[in-house]
């Protein structure tokens, strides 16, 4: 009979325990939301800067890289012109 008792009465306070942090959470949830949310911005955030640090990165090459490849067209423009024109 005692160990009934022992489990009765871990079981009403393990139930006692799980309403009273229910409780707790329920009371908190706008808190609890508002950090997460933080967290969720905060990451957003910083992903959103890295991107961003990419982008302006892979725009810096590709603009010199178009104009390694202008100057190059340029210079093979003019010595084909050259050429037609030494050949008429």
């Amino acid at each position: 009979m005692k160990t009934n008792n022992k489990s009765w009465m871990y079981w009403l306070g393990g139930l006692v325990a799980g309403v009273a942090a229910g409780s707790l959470v329920y009371q908190n949830r706008d808190k609890i939301n508002q950090k997460n949310l933080d967290k969720m911005i905060g990451s957003m955030k910083k992903t959103g800067n890295e991107i961003g640090k990419l982008v302006k990165e892979i725009s810096a090459q590709a603009a010199e890289r178009s104009k390694e490849l202008t100057a190059q067209a340029t210079e093979k423009g003019k010595e084909l012109s050259k050429t037609v024109l030494n050949e008429n």
